[in-house]
């Protein structure tokens, strides 16, 4: 199987979900069109057999937006057997609304796994009043895929915030996550982080010294295990996880992660439908030289 043969980042955008957008309050104007049908002719034409289709920034905290999308996603992957699969939308930061939808989209749907937004309105993942939720996700052994979202009180200017915000916000995420031990305490998660992680390969050892902090206080004794034993665990957990290559296929940024992660861990990402044609294939021939 070839690098690009799953497309793993790979948008969905159903009328009904852009038109809750806009009744929110959302600006849709600038959102690309999309067809099921226009996703399998861009997938044929550059060769990938499959795509797991996501719901795109700014998500939902709509229990029912989210249902719907969700079956919506399920019907696709029947209708098309083998060419599509999908990360569920949950609504979060409603704690019992999303454990009650990540039992539905993985029990009832068998959805490949769950899409969670780095934050949602300023709630963040690995804060600790949504460890029921992960809790969940655990217990489903669920693979969780992490996408950036906007920060509140961040203006965008000039449209900046997808290239500056958006990086460096997947990392207040991974951070809070290794702050609060999450990795360590919900172990059968497995974790893709978009856009290779942000700014996390770069900044993986800095943040994995938050894997020995208790509030204020260093935990000696991990310190002091590591140390004998040889151990980074706080860089071992940005190892441990996975990252796509949605928007990040540049050369520094694949040279950190062939240094911080095995290739297994370097799965492909095409950021369809907001990624052209030609885009992706700058992508995939840049992949496929590293």
């Amino acid at each position: 199987m070839t690098t690009t043969n799953i497309d793993i980042h790979h948008h969905m955008l159903p009328t009904f979900y852009v038109e809750a957008l806009a009744a929110a309050g959302h600006d849709v104007s600038d959102l690309p069109e999309w067809t099921p049908e226009g996703s399998l002719a861009l997938m044929d034409a550059l060769g990938i057999e499959k795509a797991i289709l996501s719901v795109p920034s700014p998500g939902t905290s709509d229990p029912e937006l989210a249902r719907s999308l969700n079956e919506y996603a399920a019907e696709l992957r029947d209708a098309y057997p083998g060419r599509f699969g999908a990360f569920a939308v949950v609504p979060f930061p409603d704690v019992e609304a999303s454990i009650s939808e990540v039992d539905h989209a993985l029990g009832e749907l068998g959805l490949d796994g769950v899409s969670l937004f780095s934050n949602e309105g300023g709630a963040y993942l690995g804060d600790p009043e949504y460890d029921a939720i992960l809790a969940e996700l655990d217990r489903h052994s669920a693979t969780v895929f992490v996408h950036a979202n906007d920060r509140p009180g961040v203006e965008d200017s000039a449209g900046s915030n997808p290239f500056a915000e958006y990086p460096t916000d997947i990392a207040r995420a991974y951070a809070r996550l290794v702050y609060s031990h999450a990795f360590t305490r919900f172990p059968r998660i497995r974790w893709i982080f978009a856009n290779a992680g942000g700014v996390v390969p770069f900044l993986a050892e800095r943040i994995g010294k938050l894997h020995y902090l208790n509030g204020k206080k260093v935990r000696w004794g991990r310190v002091i295990v590591d140390l004998v034993t040889k151990r980074n665990s706080g860089l071992d957990l940005a190892k441990a996880v996975s990252y796509d290559t949605a928007d990040a296929c540049t050369r520094f940024t694949l040279r950190a992660l062939h240094r911080l992660v095995e290739p297994e861990q370097i799965l492909f990402g095409s950021n369809a439908p907001f990624a052209d044609k030609a885009r992706i294939e700058s992508s995939i021939a840049r992949l496929d030289a590293a």
